[in-house]
């Protein structure tokens, strides 16, 4: 069984508890669900007003809207990048890296009554890895004291990098908003704030996405 619960704030963190209930005898002993709270986050909005323009021969300046910065929990910093145009771009083409890759999605035929699913964006490779948080880990524990909740954020079974060693996250050990669960022991240095690092992907897609979902998640 599900249940839906909407309209709730970004940022804010929430705590759930369910019971049983009957005719008879009322409503039962409340559980707490597993995690016991979750922060409401999501990928945020691109900024606004953004321009640019050169300071001197060798120097560009880039401006953008801090008002959305201020307003959205979302957002806890800016990432800038600079690029030439590639070669293998065609004048009329609207990307700068070459001609766009089309990769095709689609659930009909599967049965599908619900559910949501994930894209992963390249390979698991330095270069293309995030920084997801920290923890605390220690050398033979197979697990890490996360110093934010990862659990948004990471699926059982996916691989992450705990520094600079290769891990995937357990299927079956706890996993809260302060505990990771490792699929074995740590073998590293121990530390209290060692950076945890992750694949980039999509948001959750619901499996009766429309193109227009696909193209924003």
């Amino acid at each position: 069984a599900s249940y839906i619960i909407d309209d709730l704030d970004t940022g804010g963190t929430y705590y759930v508890r369910v019971s049983s209930e009957n005719g008879a005898m009322g409503t039962g002993k409340f559980v707490e669900t597993i995690p016991r709270k979750r922060r409401l986050t999501g990928f945020p909005q691109p900024p606004t007003s953004v321009s640019v323009d050169a300071a001197d021969k060798n120097t560009l300046a880039i401006f953008w809207s801090s008002e959305a910065y201020l307003n959205n929990h979302d957002i806890e910093g800016f990432k800038i990048e600079r690029y030439r145009k590639s070669a293998a771009a065609s004048s009329s083409s609207s990307s700068f890296f070459g001609e766009p890759e089309v990769v095709k999605f689609s659930t009909l035929g599967l049965g599908l009554t619900g559910g949501s699913f994930q894209v992963y964006f390249g390979d698991f490779e330095t270069s293309t890895h995030i920084l997801l948080g920290t923890a605390k880990v220690e050398e033979g524990l197979d697990y890490a004291y996360t110093h934010n909740d990862l659990s948004a954020h990471l699926n059982r079974g996916e691989p992450i990098l705990i520094g600079d060693e290769q891990h995937f996250v357990d299927e079956t050990n706890l996993f809260t908003s302060t505990k990771l669960p490792l699929s074995e022991e740590f073998s590293g240095s121990s530390g209290g704030n060692i950076g945890i690092f992750g694949r980039s992907k999509s948001r959750l897609i619901s499996y009766d996405a429309t193109a227009s979902d696909l193209k924003s998640a």
